[in-house]
């Protein structure tokens, strides 16, 4: 567990990580004093199954389409307001 880590940098769980995990009151479905040279580095965590369904950052042609879409829907709903209500 080091402090000095910070958000979207790569860092390594050690066995002695897990085994602080263990004294905290962390269900671990492993025996970590069996194990000494465990490590598991960050980037292997999102090659875990079930999280590749995740979906990814849209692109940015997507958020143009969709603010373009947007415009569309409040400048028709400007045109109702204005347009004169016939009888």
């Amino acid at each position: 567990m080091d402090p000095t880590s910070s958000n979207c940098s790569n860092g390594i769980v050690t066995s002695n990580d897990l085994a602080a995990f263990d004294a905290m009151g962390w269900n671990l479905n492993l025996d970590v004093l069996t194990d000494r040279g465990y490590a598991f580095d960050t980037a292997q965590a999102f090659r875990l199954p079930g999280l590749a369904a995740l979906a990814g950052v849209p692109e940015p042609q997507t958020w143009a389409m969709m603010l373009i879409g947007f415009g569309v829907i409040g400048g028709v709903q400007r045109a109702r307001r204005r347009a004169p209500a016939l009888a």
